[in-house]
């Protein structure tokens, strides 16, 4: 099947994707990129003496993929479901939503909300980047 003059496998027909182009490039992976900033605060827990174990906030940066197959809506995944999260996080006290809110925790707590709202969805892959700061962030990636 073709969709805007681009051949796209494994994906079921909506539209009338061979009026739309030719087919003279197979698509073989597609994602979605999404991010988005929040604040918030949080102190942790370590086994050594840190400045992080004093109550201290950040301006977190969050960065979304998402890759899978384009559904009968043309969507892997709606941008609007990985945004929502923003509420989640944004102005809060980070301990009240995790025991140890490290910027690793956090990437694995995007992970499975994200995971949640997609079980409908074909997702093969996500992975979530958060920032600190603007020089230092985590990456995790989780396979469905």
């Amino acid at each position: 099947m073709t969709y805007f003059g681009i051949k796209v496998l494994n994906t079921p027909s909506y539209f009338d994707r061979n009026s739309l182009g030719g087919d003279d490039m197979n698509v073989i992976s597609s994602k979605i990129v999404t991010s988005f900033r929040f604040s918030g605060a949080h102190k942790l827990n370590l086994s050594y003496e840190s400045k992080c174990c004093r109550l201290h906030g950040h301006c977190w940066r969050v960065e979304v993929e998402v890759e899978g197959e384009i559904l009968d809506d043309g969507m892997i995944m709606d941008f609007s479901e990985i945004k929502k999260l923003k509420c989640e996080l944004d102005h809060t006290y980070l301990n009240e939503l995790m025991d140890q809110p490290t910027a690793e925790n956090i990437a694995l707590w995007v992970c499975r909300k994200v995971l949640n709202v997609a079980k409908s969805r074909k997702v093969k892959n996500v992975i979530v980047r958060v920032w600190e700061s603007e020089d230092s962030y985590v990456e995790i990636k989780v396979s469905e």
